[in-house]
């Protein structure tokens, strides 16, 4: 209230007052009362259609402004629904998008949407996501052209059918045994619609950790959905898991995302060619390298770049002339010969590695059997040796026996050998000497009977 009117007012009040004062001799004092009664009731409704003035005129001022503001909603509302060409329409409706968290604020006042409101808040946070989504706004501003509500859910339901259904923060409800079955509640949507026995893949949401993979969110394998609940299902693994999963599996704290089918590999999903045929990445080379292993992540930074003379056919896509991509039995000459990254099959490289490690175990196991057996047999081996060497040392200590026998027995031989030899020469000694004896006494005999010849 001014301070005029204020004035104006005490001076009515003071008037009044002393007008009635002055009408005490000639009225009654009930006549009194009643002037005093509507005289104040007077200044009181004055009083109060000057505030109400005040504020109807405090509101208006600022209705101008509330009716611009509803004005530009409608707008953007209308944007939003029925899609817009306007470059103002489609910028305002697009900046208010590339704010999930203000979104997400605002969506939280709203009744049975707080698990909306927090997948906003996580997709703010989300640098990855963000990313691409300001990727996709700016082809959209750059188009200057604005899809409706109903050209998004067709995209979205084309994106559903490819990708297949998806749970977002899912979380154990249990720890999981010794086999690996685990509870898991599943808070949005009821009910949630997984069927008794369909297979499902698990991923750990947030940030993955490119340098230390084992710090980020990881891949949790492949489900049987053992058992269904209003509120969850159980899960048991479709493989048998090895002690590290299984670890990682009872370690895991983060909200989880459960797939009906294993994501696909898609080139979209980093980036796109424009019409003049230039690949247009949706991060930067710093993102890429915090985002993918060093292993992998020169493939993603090279995509859509001039090939060298190492790279294989698997790593070069052609291009025509309207820079479309070709194939090798198309006819269309080749324009320009590009980078390109091939794409991968996760489920079969997972189902893969499965055998292949399956593999790996039967053979170890096998390798193991016949490790125990050769241990057997040289245990066996041993046994025999240090028989056959008792045998040998038994051995040892007969022939040192017969050695020394031997040598007595070679000695006496000796002996008997070398006395043999004296008689054999005496006995030759005495038959000469017999036979000269014979023959000299035979002359005699012959000379005696004169038989001796001259």
């Amino acid at each position: 209230m001014s301070l005029v009117f204020s004035i104006l007012l005490g001076l009515l009040v003071l008037v009044g007052l002393i007008a009635t004062f002055m009408t005490i001799k000639h009225w009654h004092w009930a006549q009194m009362l009643l002037m005093l009664g509507v005289f104040l009731a007077s200044v009181g409704v004055l009083f109060l259609s000057a505030e109400v003035v005040r504020i109807h005129k405090l509101l208006r001022t600022n209705l101008p402004k509330l009716e611009a503001q509803v004005a530009a909603l409608e707008e953007k509302n209308e944007a939003l629904e029925t899609g817009s060409r306007v470059p103002a329409a489609v910028n305002a409706a697009l900046n208010d998008l590339r704010d999930p968290e203000r979104v997400a604020d605002a969506v939280s006042r709203l009744d049975g949407k707080e698990a909306l409101a927090e997948q906003l808040k996580r997709l703010a946070g989300n640098e990855r996501e963000m990313a691409r989504i300001t990727a996709e706004f700016d082809k959209v501003s750059e188009s200057g052209m604005l899809p409706s509500l109903v050209v998004w859910d067709q995209q979205n339901q084309v994106l559903a059918r490819q990708r297949g259904r998806v749970w977002r923060l899912a979380r154990k409800a249990s720890d999981p045994d010794a086999a690996g079955t685990v509870q898991v509640a599943i808070g949005e949507p009821r009910p949630h619609g997984i069927e008794q026995g369909a297979i499902v893949y698990v991923f750990e949401m947030g940030e993955p950790n490119a340098a230390d993979p084992a710090q980020g969110s990881q891949y949790i394998g492949e489900f049987r959905v053992a058992a269904v609940a209003p509120d969850g299902v159980t899960l048991s693994p479709v493989l048998p898991l090895d002690r590290r999963t299984l670890q990682r599996l009872a370690a895991s704290q983060r909200p989880w995302s459960i797939y009906e089918t294993m994501p696909a590999d898609r080139h979209d999903l980093f980036g796109s060619y424009n019409r003049s045929g230039e690949w247009v990445s949706n991060f930067t080379e710093e993102q890429l390298r915090r985002m993918l292993p060093a292993a992998s992540v020169e493939e993603y930074i090279r995509q859509g770049g001039p090939v060298t003379r190492d790279d294989d056919e698997y790593h070069r896509q052609a291009f025509n002339e309207e820079n479309l991509p070709i194939g090798p039995e198309s006819s269309d000459p080749v324009a320009s010969v590009k980078y390109n990254r091939p794409l991968r099959a996760y489920g079969l490289v997972f189902s893969e590695l499965a055998d292949q490690r399956a593999e790996i175990i039967a053979g170890l196991a096998a390798e193991f059997e016949d490790f125990k057996k050769l241990q057997t047999t040289q245990t066996q081996a041993d046994q025999l040796k240090a028989a056959r060497l008792e045998e040998k040392q038994k051995l040892t200590a007969d022939k040192e026996h017969m050695d020394r026998d031997l040598a007595v027995i070679t000695a006496l031989h000796k002996d008997v050998a070398d006395r043999l030899a004296v008689m054999t020469e005496s006995l030759r000694d005495g038959l000469r000497a017999n036979a000269e004896l014979a023959a000299e006494l035979t002359k005699r005999q012959l000379a005696m009977l004169g038989l001796a010849t001259p």
